[in-house]
């Protein structure tokens, strides 16, 4: 299962408590704890899905993109460590039209494009979301990810 004190596969970069003014009480999970910082040591320059859809959000609205008339179309990988980025996505842009995928290739191939196409807004445009992933635990092992229900946890991307 999950590590200690972790109710689920998701595991928190953080967990902090700030008081009314804004200034932090306490810091729950110590830095040698978050797997975020073995992420940024193997892939420097990875950011967190806040900070990509952040980023993602301001280079579209500086090139005349509006969020209300483009639709956000995912191609990830079915692995459920991937719903966090949909999600993120989703909050920002409304919805997401999830065409599936495997290794950041598209289930439905044409036809899935096809039909994503059906569903952008008039006058409006698409953002493409696709790619592989890799896992890194609690422990800062790449290539794997705690998960519910098994003791040993299990791989993460193995179609990548």
């Amino acid at each position: 299962n999950t590590p200690s004190g972790f109710s689920d596969y998701f595991l928190p970069l953080s967990f902090e408590l700030y008081n009314n003014s804004g200034d932090l009480v306490e810091d729950f999970m110590s830095s040698t704890n978050r797997p975020f910082n073995k992420v940024k040591e193997i892939f420097p320059g990875a950011l967190s899905n806040a900070e990509l859809v952040a980023k993602v959000g301001q280079t579209l609205e500086a090139n005349g993109y509006d969020k209300k008339t483009t639709l956000v179309a995912t191609s990830l990988c079915c692995d459920e460590v991937n719903r966090p980025l949909e999600d993120a996505f989703s909050g920002d842009y409304d919805t997401n039209f999830n065409m599936g995928g495997l290794a950041g290739f598209p289930f439905g191939g044409a036809v899935s494009f096809g039909a994503m196409s059906g569903h952008i807004p008039d006058g409006g445009d698409c953002l493409m979301v696709y790619g592989p992933h890799v896992g890194v635990d609690s422990k800062g092992a790449v290539g794997t990810v705690e998960r519910r229900g098994r003791a040993a946890g299990g791989s993460c991307c193995g179609s990548a």
